[in-house]
């Protein structure tokens, strides 16, 4: 039990200790190529770096590493699932989803977003399989409440539910229908140019359903230990 237990922690604190590390350096990356502050509500997350980037070796290493956990955790996992084998599915499937979820991530970071059609096809993967990973999450927690009655199982079920009817809102909203479209406006010139708005439908839904699967993953984590 304890070595099972070293493993989810040691887990939760590389996927919180990455991912910030991922959002910090891009961050940083992006203002010293642009010169502009990055917003998390237009800008996606592919723009956190760049191809001429020195830091560009790092930030796709960090990603990797990312995707990789699922994979990691997955095999660790194995001893623990066999002796759970009314759970087993239930497991099995979350994982599985979890690293479909981080792989789509990473080539969703891959395919920059002028690449419309295969940037939207990988984007919906990624917020699917994050959906699914939730959904199983919940009926996981929700499972084990009806049999040991523990708060902690209905507790981490609830915050899990909370996730799921967020990324739900996200997959539906109908502006990702027409997230490509710019504003127009004059300039000195009269002449007419094209910007993004200030809330950019697809990147922000992208940077939402990127916390929502990392807290997602780290909850179901927290309901192993």
């Amino acid at each position: 039990m304890i070595e099972k237990n070293l493993i989810w922690i040691l887990s939760l604190i590389l996927i919180g200790l990455f991912s910030v590390i991922y959002i910090v350096s891009g961050i940083v990356s992006f203002k010293k190529n642009t010169g502009e502050n990055y917003s998390f509500f237009k800008h996606f997350p592919h723009e956190l770096s760049f191809k001429d980037d020195s830091n560009r070796k790092l930030y796709l290493a960090i990603l990797t590493v990312n995707a990789c956990m699922c994979a990691l955790i997955l095999i660790n996992a194995f001893p623990f699932i066999y002796n759970f084998k009314s759970f087993s599915g239930f497991l099995f499937v979350e994982f599985l989803f979890a690293a479909i979820s981080s792989i789509s991530f990473v080539v969703m970071n891959l395919i920059e977003a002028k690449f419309i059609k295969q940037h939207t096809i990988i984007a919906t993967l990624y917020m699917v399989s994050t959906f699914a990973m939730l959904a199983i999450t919940d009926a996981y927690c929700f499972l084990l409440y009806s049999m040991d009655k523990n708060t902690f199982h209905v507790t981490i079920g609830i915050l899990s539910s909370f996730l799921t009817l967020i990324e739900i809102l996200t997959i539906i909203n109908p502006k990702l229908k027409d997230w490509a479209k710019l504003e127009s406006t004059k300039n000195d010139s009269g002449e007419i140019e094209y910007k993004r708005p200030r809330f950019f439908p697809l990147a922000y839904s992208e940077w939402i359903t990127f916390v929502i699967s990392t807290l997602g993953l780290i909850l179901f984590l927290i309901a192993l230990i």
